[in-house]
């Protein structure tokens, strides 16, 4: 070991620098959650009771970004509000009530007018959670969507299983007219301009 041996008014020469101190907890997952210029997606849900035999009518409105980390936002508000409006019941149950067989699936309206953007991964999630309803025999459409959302929407809708209407209204008002309670045709464009937030409606 070489020694050093310092004269009179010197100072020991400076070791080698200190390494970088590791990022704070929980530093790197909010960044990969909130990445620069883009907003989380958030999810409310309102459940609208109607007349017996309409089944319930589930309005989710999103605000932030549609993307591919909404999947588990989407599944839950669904499943939670599937929990709350319907029940499925056995034919025999019904038999001895003198009533359908088939529980009435929710309808479920998804307003998109606080969505600034959509990719084609988002725009899968979405179709994902609402063919869930629509295959409990319930109706789904989406609403306010921004024409380019909503191209990206009809194009992976190649099922036709999602209705795009420019408004709630006029949603609840084209099921109202539909005859029987099941199936909304192709997912169609030009539904005119983006609407602003509008009172909610359960009527249909």
């Amino acid at each position: 070991m070489a020694l050093t041996v310092l004269r009179p008014g010197t100072t020991a020469p400076a070791g080698p620098p200190a390494p970088p101190a590791p990022p704070a907890p929980g530093a790197a997952a909010a960044g990969a959650l909130a990445p620069p210029g883009r907003s989380p997606l958030r999810v409310a849900v309102e459940v609208h009771q109607r007349a017996a035999g309409a089944g319930a009518l589930v309005v989710m409105t999103l605000t932030g970004d549609l993307d591919a980390s909404a999947g588990p936002h989407l599944r839950s508000a669904l499943e939670q509000a599937l929990l709350r409006t319907w029940s499925p019941r056995r034919p025999q149950d019904d038999a001895a009530a003198g009533a359908s067989a088939a529980a009435v699936a929710p309808d479920v309206v998804v307003d998109l007018a606080a969505v600034p953007t959509a990719d084609a991964a988002g725009g899968g999630l979405l179709l994902a959670t609402l063919r869930r309803t629509t295959a409990l025999g319930g109706r789904a459409a989406v609403v306010g969507a921004d024409p380019a959302v909503e191209r990206l929407l009809a194009a992976a809708d190649t099922a036709g299983e999602v209705a795009a209407r420019a408004t709630l209204a006029e949603a609840l008002s084209a099921w109202k007219a539909a005859t029987p309670r099941a199936g909304t045709g192709p997912l169609a464009t030009g539904s005119g301009a983006r609407p602003g937030r509008q009172a909610r409606s359960a009527t249909a």
